[in-house]
């Protein structure tokens, strides 16, 4: 409780308070107590607790339960619907997003470094320059995702749709992206050096002046794809 709200409660019950620290007699202090509780006025401390620096928290309603989630480094966030949310800049290394719905959020910079996106939902999500380097994001739905200027260093997107997805000028040496779909996706001027392609659908995707040294492409699907100026590619 404030102490304004203490100062305004002792004057309503007869007790004259100029602040909340002035003298009380027990009988008193016991009045207040009570009133307080009718009021619905005692909140624990734990009720009234701000997040830490470093750690906003996100609320959501669901029927008649309040779901608040911690944001930072290593956080727990499995299977937690954040549809439409603005993470832009947000420190999420490390974090547990496995089967997340992301759908529509937007992590623009956010810092995803070795996080855990497996099976997350990412349709429509801004990842633009997004630091991805080392996170799991295997059989992710990222379609439509936008991750221009993203870093995806070794990173797992196995088997991850990204149908449509803007990957352009995307840093993804040494990424995994066996069987991945990336039909019509853009990935002009990525760098894909190094990577897993085996099996993976790129049907009419745009590769144009991407660097494909040392890829494995076996198996890759390429047909329609736009190939000008690509470097390395031997399909």
């Amino acid at each position: 409780m404030s102490s304004k709200e203490v100062v305004s409660l002792c004057n309503s019950i007869g007790i004259g308070a100029v602040s909340a620290s002035s003298s009380m007699v027990t009988a008193q202090a016991e009045r207040v107590r009570r009133r307080a509780e009718e009021l619905g006025l005692n909140r624990k401390p734990a009720d009234q607790a701000q997040p830490g620096v470093g750690e906003p928290r996100l609320e959501q309603e669901r029927g008649s339960k309040l779901t608040r989630y911690t944001i930072g480094p290593g956080a727990d966030l499995d299977n937690a619907n954040l549809e439409g949310i603005n993470l832009e800049r947000a420190n999420l290394k490390g974090a547990k997003l496995a089967h997340a719905n992301l759908k529509g959020a937007n992590l623009k910079d956010a810092k995803l470094a070795a996080a855990n996106l497996e099976h997350a939902n990412l349709i429509g999500a801004n990842l633009e320059h997004a630091d991805l380097i080392g996170a799991n994001l295997m059989r992710a739905n990222l379609v439509d995702v936008m991750l221009a200027g993203a870093m995806l260093y070794s990173t797992c997107l196995e088997g991850a749709n990204l149908a449509g997805a803007n990957l352009e000028k995307a840093l993804l040496n040494g990424a995994n992206l066996r069987e991945a779909l990336l039909s019509d996706a853009k990935l002009v001027n990525a760098n894909l050096a190094d990577v897993n392609l085996a099996g993976a659908n790129l049907v009419n995707a745009n590769l144009a002046d991407a660097d494909l040294t040392d890829a494995c492409v076996e198996g890759a699907n390429f047909a329609g794809a736009i190939l000008d100026g690509v470097i390395g590619l031997n399909p």
